[in-house]
């Protein structure tokens, strides 16, 4: 039975930790879109961009970072 119990806990950890990883993961994505997304408008050229386009700032990607970074701190709370 503690056996049982003992391989629960260690799978819930190891879930946790995976899903922590995940989120971090997506947050460095997310970033990295937002990133390319601001070189993009700001017109110098890059990623097939024409120097005249320019859009507003899209204020979604920093919101989603926060809350994948929020998110990965909670699983690793929860992998403890």
């Amino acid at each position: 039975m503690v056996a049982k119990d003992e391989a629960t806990a260690r799978s819930r950890r190891v879930g946790a930790l995976l899903s922590a990883g995940l989120f971090v993961l997506f947050a460095v994505i997310v970033g990295r879109a937002a990133v390319r997304d601001t070189l993009k408008t700001g017109g110098c050229g890059c990623f097939g961009a024409r120097a005249d386009v320019a859009s507003a700032a899209d204020t979604t990607a920093p919101r989603v970072i926060a809350r994948n970074l929020f998110l990965a701190a909670f699983a690793l709370a929860a992998a403890t």
